[in-house]
């Protein structure tokens, strides 16, 4: 039994891989007309979101000219998309031993990738809004830089919805496995590494170990300070927010 479980896990995990590789070739290779997938809905819920009308414009991407606006295939969220589908889909084979049975792994994986397209479809699109509105904020002098704040409001977009999905998922498992959501320690330790290590892991670690892929150096060393920057500093301040609640609460307790 326990070798059976090991062939399953090795096989979802080579699977998983598999389909990683092949969307991430399809985003480093593909245009505005072959991504379209990702960039025709996330043009239709920006526009959505913020009234903003755009129009396909070929060998670009979506734009609006009036509002110097353009959803490019850099912009399509396709690096998200794969993070959270590997995210997902391997705890999902992780957490092999909890589910029911093992014929709910490969479901599991189709609905982690089809869950995944779903929320980068939505946190592109955020992310995209929250960007116009920083473009327009009279917030900028000295090193503080469009292009900055442009960058670290994305990291932090992404990488809070990345460990948002994640919590979202284990509460769903434990909650399956008969245990309830309340015995759920939200922002613990665990729960916040796995993200983060899978994030740095696809956003610095894989560029890096692909060293021929790196075009500018000097660029490249500015991107991994600043992903690592940001992202070890919004889990500091989460787990500072959960040690400060946890006092609060624990101060209006009666002894």
């Amino acid at each position: 039994m326990e070798r059976r479980l090991l062939h399953i896990k090795l096989a979802s995990v080579f699977i998983i891989l598999t389909l990683a590789y092949l969307l991430k070739s399809i985003y480093s290779q593909g245009n505005s007309e072959t991504l379209g997938w990702l960039l025709a809905p996330t043009a239709a819920l920006v526009e959505l979101f913020t009234g903003i009308p755009f129009v396909c414009e070929a060998g670009t991407g979506w734009v609006n000219y009036h509002h110097h606006v353009a959803i490019v295939p850099s912009c399509a969220g396709g690096n998200f998309l794969i993070i959270l589908f590997c995210l997902l889909s391997l705890h999902c084979v992780y957490a092999l031993r909890r589910m029911p049975s093992v014929k709910y792994l490969f479901p599991a994986i189709v609905l982690s990738l089809v869950f995944a397209y779903g929320a980068t479809l939505l946190v592109n699109s955020a992310r995209i809004r929250v960007s116009i509105i920083l473009y327009g904020a009279d917030i900028y002098k000295g090193w503080l830089t469009p292009e900055l704040v442009h960058r670290v409001a994305g990291i932090v977009i992404y990488y809070l919805s990345l460990l948002g999905c994640y919590t979202l998922l284990l509460m769903f498992l434990q909650k399956a496995a008969g245990q309830g959501a309340g015995s759920f320690r939200l922002l613990n330790g665990g729960v916040l590494l796995v993200p983060l290590l899978c994030y740095l892991l696809f956003t610095v670690g894989v560029p890096l170990v692909r060293s021929t892929g790196i075009r500018d150096p000097e660029q490249f060393v500015y991107h991994a300070l600043t992903v690592v920057g940001v992202s070890v500093g919004c889990t500091v301040v989460l787990l500072l927010g959960r040690c400060l609640f946890r006092q609060l609460m624990g101060r209006q307790v009666p002894r």
